[in-house]
This record gives C-alpha cells, structure tokens and sequence, in this order.
C-alpha cells in the first residue's frame, strides 16, 4: 500500500510514471526496430573501423550498439510484464489524494502523539465518543489549557445512556465501563472546566441513534475508525484524512447531521417533573436516590432553602419561590429538571397558610406574584398521597417550617387539597405514601424513567 505523508508521493511512483510515460511516447513496433537496427548495426561494423576525433573504434561500437539494442528490449519486456501493477499503483495513489487520505494506524493508541501535537494550537475540535476516557486521560490538561487561553470550539457527541442504541452499543462491545459512567466522567471534566473564566465553548450533547465509529477532528485533520464488537476502541484501526477531502468531506457531514439532529432532540427533551405532596411523604428521599443513580439531572428541593429560627411563612415562602424562580431560568434546555416542592406545592401551600391566617393580604398577593409561570415547559405532576395522621407521625422526627401545618385541623385542610389536585387530569401519577420507602422510592423511580425514555422517542 502506497501512503500519502503530508502531502508527498513515494519516490517510486513518480520515478517509475515518469518512466513508463517517456518510454510509451514511441510505438512499440519503433522500439523493437531501433533495437534490431542497433544489434545489426553492431554486428557489422569493421572492428578495425574508426570513428575520427574519438577514442571510439569499431571494436567498442560492436559491444555497445548491441548492448543498448537488448537493454531496450529487455525493458519493453520488463514494462509489458509490469505495466497493469504500475497503472494499479498510479490508479489508487491517485483515489488517496481524491480522497484525501494521509495516515493508517493500526491500533488506535498509535494516534496519541499525533493528536496531542494537533490538539496544542487547535481552533476547532469535534468529536464523537462511547465513553472518552483515555482521550481525557491522556489529553485533559492539553484540552484546559486551549479553553482557558484560545477562542477554541470544541464540540463533543455522545450516545444517550438511557437510549436503545446505547444499550445495543454496551452489548456489541461488552464494555467494562457503562456509557453512563463515561458519560458522567465527560460532564464532571465540563462542570471543572466551566468553573473557570475559559475564553473558548465547550459543548456535550447526546445522541439518541447509534453512534458506529470514533470520529474525531482537529481543524483541517478527521481520525476514524470503527467500534468492533468484544474488542476494545483502543485495539481497532484508524484512519486519518484531511477533512476537506472526499472521505473526510463524508465523515465530516455525517458529524454535522448527528449534531444538529442531536440539538432538536434535546430540546424536545427539556421538561420539568414536580413531586407534590404531604409534609414527610418521602419526595426529598425520591430525589436524592435520583440524584445518585442520574447526576446530570438538574433538581431543586425546598430542602435547599435555608431554614431560620425567626422565619414566618412569608419569609421562608419568598426565598423559596425566589429560590425556585432561578432554577427554572436556569435550566438546562438538554434534560431533565426535578422540583421538590414546586409550583403546584407553592399553590396549595399558599391556600394553607390563608386559612390559617399566616399571611397578610399584602404579603398573599406579593407571593402569589411570585409564583413562576410553567407555560411553555413540558411539566409532569407526580402527587405523594398519605393520611394526615402518618404525616404527622413522620414529622415529628424532623419538623422544618411545616411546623404551622402540625396540628390535626390544618393537615385536614392539606390533605383535602390534595385531594382535590388528585381528580383533576394534570396530574401524571399518583404514589401511595404509605408504603414502605424502599418499595415506593422503586416505584417513583421506574416513573421517571418511563417519562425520560417517553421524552426521548418523541423524535
């Protein structure tokens, strides 16, 4: 095989065309005469016979004229026997240069020095991974450095772990590591590097289609290669082009397509879940156990919200809504947002501090004004139902700023509204509270996933 280094053809090729094609300027049949005429020639010269001026005889031209007469035979010969290898060998350096081939690397590893001399004063760097964790490895402070110093853009795409094509993925290549684990890796490094005041963007998305092969491009240069099945990414071939040739051209589109397609899909997949309910129902219990199994969910929880010993409901009520507010706008458009006490909580809670004649009229308008608006956001309602005796069993063990709602009357009051919110068509799922925490965090759970793979099949 014939390879293109930067740009430069083997000698051999360009010695060996030039060649052929000044040997192929004369017809055959005019080689093969001159060389007769030469041996002839050659054959009847007297060899006392001198040519003036020289120091050449007859003698040396008996020798010589034959000797170039079957040199030239010999080379028609030896160019009739090997003219189809020569013409094959022009033909595919010539399909690598339209394709712009320039490198073949045997096993992936052997790219490592290559792409960190590329990645020390890269502009542009796109790439699709299962997991990146040698890249990062090998390649993180290399990566920080152009963040932190250079207007580069680096873009990365990732297999969605809770997708179907991620899950064949993990079973084609047996993987020790899940692509969740990689995939957490990946948004732990973008969570360090975004803490600094970095000059370039940083952007991870994740698709829902199966991602095949590795592609990774630095500026003008595209590495790829498949993922096998049961072997390792770093034990599998890679080829390197230019990206503005006819190879790199194709990989490069397909890139851009899976991109952008991957944009569209998650921002069908921005939503909101909200878990609402009675006081000591186990919604905060639901969310931490989501927080560890699924750390790039984004959450709030009125935990969060420091808790005073001279709070009145009105204080505690405005930075929790001021509190929630920001979440909201904060939002990732590339997930998933779960509420802990959210604005249907901040509602009925409200109605109950009215009855109980906690707030003022000034102080009920001021927060029912600061109540966030939810239109335009996919919302999901999951209502934690408990009797109000369990309620108050639960939170005597810890009493935060539901201490007003204790007392038996008042949690009757709550505990209708639920009620009430129960009937009505907005509300997704309804969990019984009275089971045991292991069994209803399990349930919980399995409905959140059920909304997340829902989310992501819309497209």
């Amino acid at each position: 095989m014939i390879v293109r280094k930067e740009g430069v053809l083997t000698n051999y090729v360009y010695l060996t065309n030039t060649y052929v094609n000044n040997l192929f300027r004369m017809k055959q049949n005019n080689i093969i005469s001159i060389s007769i005429l030469l041996i002839v020639l050659g054959l009847l010269i007297n060899p006392n016979f001198n040519i003036p001026y020289t120091y050449i005889t007859g003698q040396d031209l008996k020798y010589i004229l034959p000797g170039i007469g079957t040199s030239l035979l010999a080379s028609l010969l030896f160019v009739k026997f090997t003219l189809n290898k020569i013409t094959k060998d022009e033909e595919r350096v010539a399909l690598f240069e339209k394709m712009g081939l320039v490198n073949f690397y045997i096993e992936r590893h052997e790219i490592t020095e290559r792409c960190g001399q590329l990645f020390k004063n890269a502009e542009r760097i796109d790439i699709t991974a299962v997991r990146l964790k040698s890249l990062l490895e090998i390649h993180e402070e290399t990566l920080n450095n152009l963040l932190l110093t250079k207007r580069v853009q680096i873009r990365i795409l990732m297999p969605n772990p809770d997708s179907d094509s991620a899950k064949t993925l993990e079973q084609l290549l047996g993987t020790k590591e899940s692509i969740r684990a990689g995939l957490n890796n990946v948004l732990e490094w973008e969570k360090r590097i975004k803490k600094e005041s970095i000059k370039g963007t940083l952007e991870v998305r994740y698709s829902n289609k199966l991602i095949a092969s590795m592609y990774q491009r630095i500026d003008n240069f595209v590495f790829s290669g498949p993922y096998m099945s049961k072997l390792e990414s770093q034990d599998t071939y890679t080829v390197e082009c230019r990206a503005d040739g006819g190879y790199g051209k194709i990989l490069t589109n397909y890139f851009e397509a899976r991109f952008n397609e991957s944009v569209m899909a998650l921002k069908k997949t921005s939503f909101v879940i909200e878990f609402m309910g009675m006081p000591g129902a186990g919604k905060t219990s639901c969310v931490n156990r989501l927080k560890e199994k699924y750390p790039e969910i984004h959450t709030h929880s009125n935990e969060d919200v420091p808790c005073f010993p001279d709070d009145t409901p009105f204080k505690f009520n405005i930075r929790l809504l001021e509190s929630l507010n920001k979440s909201l706008m904060a939002r990732s458009d590339e997930g998933l947002l779960i509420l802990d006490r959210g604005t249907e909580d901040a509602k009925i809670w409200l109605k109950v501090h009215k009855h109980l004649n906690n707030l003022n009229s000034y102080e009920l308008k001021r927060l029912e004004n600061q109540l966030p608006s939810m239109h335009q956001i996919k919302y999901y309602k999951i209502l934690f139902i408990q009797p109000p005796a369990i309620t108050k069993e639960r939170r005597q063990v810890e009493r935060r700023i539901d201490e007003w709602a204790l007392n038996e009357s008042t949690l009757n009051k709550l505990y209708e509204l639920y009620k009430n919110k129960a009937k009505q068509d907005d509300v997704y799922f309804m969990v019984d509270a009275t089971k045991p925490m292991v069994i209803m965090e399990n349930i919980v759970l399995e409905q959140v996933e059920k909304i997340y793979q829902m989310e992501n099949k819309r497209f």
